[in-house]
């Protein structure tokens, strides 16, 4: 086996022994108990970063935005970084990352190099992150009802980057989604009864309860006797129904319905 060949096993080891500690510290079924049993958004927030502390990430703020309003910081872990002067002089985290990933519906990544100044939006985040090691993250943003949407941040140190289709991105969404539905009800409950209708199709549930068991598209297609496209067609009307941009979430929310069974 060549240097090269090695280094490649070695770095796809490497990669599966990350994915497996995510995994194991993070159960998304206790994770979602333990949310729906919050009673403030202080409980929340904490629930929320020690869960993912657990699996190396940390949080680092959230923010909502609407198109007829600028963006509004709800939670901002500066403090608990140890920089609460910072906190009175804070904007929300990047506007620039934040805009991307509404606009791409995928998890946005970014990464504090040596030279980097400005690209983060803030000198202050910089420093602050600078200062703890901080040197990767992503930015998901969760389309909600009513225009709004629940942008998070989230960070990790040098030796830990995200992958934006990996597993670990997946999971620290579809744990800000959770979070995000929880805020959402709170808001719907102060302002007042709505009426919301899934409205989910049958076939849209059963590539949803495939999915959840682990088939991929092409797997699902197989089964079912239907195209590859007709899958992921399926897949994406769930997803625009329940308000998510990802298919696991798409997942937790079709179960937090009772449409499915996880």
């Amino acid at each position: 086996m060549n240097s090269t060949h090695l280094a490649s096993e070695l770095s796809f080891e490497y990669r599966r022994s990350e994915l497996r500690e995510v995994r194991s510290n993070i159960d998304l079924q206790a994770f979602s108990s333990a949310v729906q049993a919050a009673q403030n958004t202080d409980q929340l927030k904490s629930i929320l970063a020690r869960t993912l502390r657990g699996a190396r990430v940390e949080f680092l703020e959230l923010s909502t935005y609407r198109r007829s309003k600028l963006s509004s910081v709800v939670w901002s872990e500066l403090s608990n970084l140890g920089n609460s002067d910072c906190q009175r002089c804070m904007q929300p985290f990047s506007d620039v990352y934040a805009r991307r990933a509404m606009m791409s519906g995928r998890p946005e990544l970014w990464e504090i190099t040596s030279g980097d100044s400005t690209s983060l939006g803030n000198v202050a985040w910089l420093t602050t992150l600078r200062a703890h090691a901080i040197g990767h993250g992503v930015t998901i943003a969760i389309h909600g009802a009513n225009d709004r949407r629940f942008v998070f941040h989230f960070g990790r140190d040098h030796s830990h980057s995200f992958d934006a289709d990996g597993v670990e991105t997946s999971i620290v969404s579809t744990t800000a989604f959770i979070v995000s539905q929880r805020l959402a009800y709170w808001n719907d409950q102060a302002a007042g009864p709505t009426t919301m209708e899934t409205a989910l199709s049958d076939r849209e549930l059963e590539v949803l309860r495939w999915s959840k068991d682990g088939k991929s598209y092409l797997e699902i297609a197989r089964i079912l006797g239907i195209s590859h496209k007709t899958v992921e067609f399926h897949i994406a009307n769930a997803m625009r129904k329940l308000g998510v941009n990802q298919k696991l979430s798409a997942i937790v929310a079709a179960a937090r319905e009772g449409l499915i069974d996880l």
